[in-house]
């Protein structure tokens, strides 16, 4: 299987578009322990589409690693065995 240049510069992309937003939003929220209440549409927005683009990838260098349709029980295992730092990374 090969790796799809084009397609991963999209996701890379779409990674510098939401990081763009983060920071424009960090203008007026900045983020900090004290504002961890803070609650707006425009976050909810952000962070479903963290989410949901980490899933999207995650899948792809999932099925890039072990081909695809995978079952989702396995593929944590696929991951932490090709990178075993993943799980006890915190963002």
């Amino acid at each position: 299987m090969s790796w799809n240049l084009e397609r991963n510069n999209m996701h890379w992309n779409y990674f510098l578009a939401l990081e763009a937003d983060i920071l424009h939003l960090s203008r007026y929220v900045e983020p900090r322990e004290e504002n961890m209440q803070v609650f707006s549409i425009e976050l909810t927005r952000l962070l479903l589409a963290i989410g949901a683009e980490a899933d999207v990838v995650s899948n792809l260098l999932i099925a890039h690693l072990a081909g695809a349709g995978m079952p989702m029980r396995d593929r944590r295992e696929v991951l932490s065995r090709h990178f075993p730092w993943l799980l006890a990374t915190s963002v």
